[in-house]
C-alpha cells in the first residue's frame, strides 16, 4: 500500500508532527537565509570599515610624511640661519676690529702731529 509508512495528518495546532515537518523545514530555511543575509551585510560593513581604516591609515602616513618633510626643511633652514648668523657675527667682529685699528692709527697720527 501506498498508505504504509505515512502518519495520518495531525489536527491543526497539535505541534510538530510528520505532516508539519516540511513546513518546519521551510521556516528553518527562511530563517537561515535571513541570518545569512544579515551576516553578509555585517561582513560587507566590516569590509567597508576595514577599507575606510586602511584609507585613513594611508592618509595618516601621507600626513606624517609631509610633516617629516617640513620638519627636515625647518631644521635645514634653522641650520642655514645659524650659519648665516655666525658669518654675520664674524663679519661684524672683523669690522669692529678694523674700526678699532683705524681709531688707534688715527690717535697715533694725532699724537705724532702734536
Amino acid at each position: 500500500g501506498a498508505t504504509e509508512g505515512r502518519v495520518p495528518a495531525a489536527p491543526a495546532g497539535s505541534g510538530a508532527t510528520a505532516a508539519s515537518a516540511p513546513n518546519h523545514n521551510v521556516e528553518l530555511q527562511i530563517r537561515l537565509d535571513r541570518m545569512q543575509a544579515l551576516l553578509n551585510q555585517v561582513l560587507a560593513r566590516q569590509q567597508h570599515q576595514q577599507e575606510e581604516h586602511q584609507h585613513q591609515q594611508e592618509e595618516q602616513r601621507q600626513i606624517q610624511a609631509l610633516y617629516d618633510q617640513q620638519r627636515q626643511q625647518q631644521l635645514r633652514q634653522q641650520q642655514e640661519f645659524e650659519q648665516d648668523h655666525h658669518q654675520l657675527q664674524a663679519l661684524q667682529d672683523q669690522q669692529r676690529q678694523q674700526e678699532e685699528l683705524q681709531q688707534q692709527v688715527r690717535q697715533q697720527q694725532q699724537q705724532h702731529q702734536q
